[in-house]
Parts: structure tokens; sequence; C-alpha cells
């Protein structure tokens, strides 16, 4: 049992660190287990700290929201939180505009990719490969937006383009974009 094996080997002191959590949350996850990150983050949720456990907890949940499909459950936890971490917070607004962009809110996409361009900006904490990740994945999201759905020959550019694109955040996503449209 996966559990056990996390109860014996995450926790310090009785505490789990944010990182471990998300990890063990974006690792079920990826590997398609919606059931068992829920039970982790409700089993495991007592064992962060105090001060950070809500914005945490409702973070790892939109995570699971995101990734079943619930953009709407996924989309009110992550604008309630304002997140400390610059990382959390880059994540949460890359779940946002790809939200937006999946259920057609295009002025809440633009708004969010140009506040999202100006928020990198100003972190200069953010090393700087991660931070080149993003800011190609902003430029590409620009793009997205203007590709013509119906032409094969800019949706076979603009996929080359991702595909050369590094460092890229998030570029399996855009590739199945250009499947879905």
């Amino acid at each position: 049992e996966n559990g056990i094996l996390l109860e014996n080997n995450v926790m310090e002191n009785n505490v789990i660190t944010r990182y471990t959590f998300g990890n063990a949350v974006a690792f079920a996850l990826k590997i398609g287990e919606f059931d068992w990150a829920e039970q982790f983050i409700e089993k495991f949720q007592h064992y962060l700290e105090e001060k950070e456990r809500n914005s945490i907890v409702n973070f790892n949940q939109s995570r699971v929201f995101f990734e079943k499909g619930d953009y709407a459950h996924a989309q009110q936890l992550l604008t309630q939180f304002e997140y400390d971490d610059m990382l959390f917070n880059i994540i949460a607004k890359t779940m946002l505009l790809k939200i937006y962009y999946e259920t057609d809110e295009y002025d809440a996409f633009e708004s969010l990719l140009e506040s999202t361009r100006t928020y990198l900006q100003r972190k200069a904490a953010l090393d700087a490969t991660r931070k080149a990740s993003y800011k190609n994945m902003i430029s590409l999201m620009k793009k997205l937006l203007q590709i013509n759905i119906f032409s094969k020959t800019q949706k076979e550019t603009f996929r080359e383009l991702v595909q050369k694109t590094n460092p890229l955040a998030e570029r399996d996503w855009f590739l199945k974009q250009l499947e879905r449209r």
C-alpha cells in the first residue's frame, strides 16, 4: 500500500512539507490515480504546517479537479487564494490559463496571460531556466490563440514550434490542444 510507504518515508517530526505533499499528488495525477490523490489529500493534510494548510490543500485539490476535467471547481479553488510561494503561484496561474482556453473564455485568458507575463518579469527570484520555460509558454499561448484551427499548415507549423522550443512548460498540453481543435 502506497500510503504506508508514504507514512514511513515522507514525514519528519510528524510534518509533511508542502513540496512533498504536492509531489505525491502530482505523481498520482500523472499516472491517473485520481482517487488515490484525493485520499492522500484527505489523509495527510493534517500533517502540513497549520499556517499554510488551507492554501496547499486548496491548491492540490484544484489540481485534482483540473485533471478530472472539473474546471468549474478547479477555477473556484484557484481564485480563492494568492499563494506565497512563487512556483505555486505560477502553476496556479498556468492552470487558470489552461481552464480559460479550454472553456473558450478568451477575454479572461488574454487578461491573465498579460498579468502572468508581467508577474514573471517582476520576479527575479525565479531560477532562469524555469522563468524561460514559463516565458516561452506565454509566448506560445499567444500564438495558439491566433492559429486558424482549419489550417493544417498553421497547426503543423505551430506543432513544430512547440516541439523545438526549449525550455517549455506544458509542452504536452499544447500538443493536445492541436488535436482537440
